[in-house]
């Protein structure tokens, strides 16, 4: 008995040293799937859908604090790698490399798609020109076109210039007509200004027709229509056009964490794939991954 008890008071000597090494420690709170406190890093180029978002996350759960960053996609993925972000949002899943390295230091990240959209490819209120071939923009991006057409993207980092890289590009290189500003913001200022110049910026910042921001950019720009390799349709990436595939430049929209537990992290995947986050990815425009389901009451006569 004397044994068990001086155990036991070992094993409590033991937790009060872990948790208290010195002074300048800093408690970690334990979080669970609605309330605590975690770090998530966004595309910057999901900016205005994610903050609205979040806003409804944090009026729902008043408890659950989320430290948002917005940053161009490979500071995303770095801020996921170094554990500086428990959740981030990405367009796109984590590639077999990125895969394997978490695999490597014995963390399994779940990813959650919860929307589909398609980047947009804006130009001037004014320009002449505002439908294009995807081989058009190839030709374009590559420094082959004919017409001396400017192009600016938000960041060299960023997701949509990794998705026209991929998708047109192949491994051929941007061309020095085109060059990178700071932020999606940027990006439309610059078109406003200039009608020979091609804009690509994440949907969610014009598509929201209720936000007053909304309505002031489309002042100035206006989103170009594409047509796929072998289509003649011209088309804007509308729900219907993201939902179908029709659309030349869609992407699937990805909540990923590290979470080893049902924590915060979880917590966020389950809101954005329900209902509540899915009605807002509806309202901007976008495609939901899980469409909400309307109920319909009948009275009998």
């Amino acid at each position: 008995m004397n044994l068990f008890k001086f155990l036991v008071s070992l094993f409590f000597l033991f937790e009060i040293f872990s948790c208290n090494q010195n002074d300048n420690t800093v408690k970690k709170e334990e979080d669970t799937m609605t309330s605590g406190t975690i770090r998530v890093t966004v595309d910057e180029t999901l900016k205005p859908l994610m903050e609205a978002e979040f806003n409804v996350f944090a009026y729902q759960y008043p408890e659950a604090h989320l430290i948002v960053s917005y940053k161009p996609e490979l500071e995303v993925m770095n801020d996921f790698k170094n554990d500086s972000a428990r959740a981030i949002i990405l367009s796109r899943e984590l590639t077999t490399n990125e895969f394997e390295y978490f695999k490597s230091i014995q963390y399994i990240p779940k990813a959650v798609p919860f929307a589909l959209d398609g980047i947009s490819i804006i130009v001037n209120k004014n320009a002449a020109l505002d439908s294009f071939r995807s081989n058009d923009l190839k030709l374009i991006l590559s420094g082959k076109s004919a017409t001396e057409t400017v192009v600016v993207f938000d960041n060299s980092a960023s997701s949509t210039v990794r998705l026209l890289r991929d998708s047109l590009l192949k491994k051929e290189p941007l061309a020095k007509n085109c060059f990178a500003l700071h932020s999606n913001q940027e990006v439309i200022d610059y078109i406003g200004l200039h009608e020979n110049a091609i804009g690509i910026i994440g949907t969610s910042w014009i598509s929201d027709k209720d936000d007053s921001n909304v309505t002031v950019r489309l002042r100035k720009i206006k989103r170009a229509r594409i047509a796929a390799e072998k289509s003649n349709d011209f088309l804007e990436p509308f729900q219907t056009e993201i939902e179908t595939g029709t659309y030349a430049f869609r992407r699937t929209i990805y909540c990923i964490q590290r979470d080893g537990k049902m924590g915060l992290g979880t917590g966020l995947q389950h809101f954005l794939y329900e209902e509540k986050g899915q009605t807002i990815v509806l309202k901007f425009g976008m495609m939901p991954y899980t469409p909400p389901v309307r109920s319909v009451k009948w009275n009998a006569q």
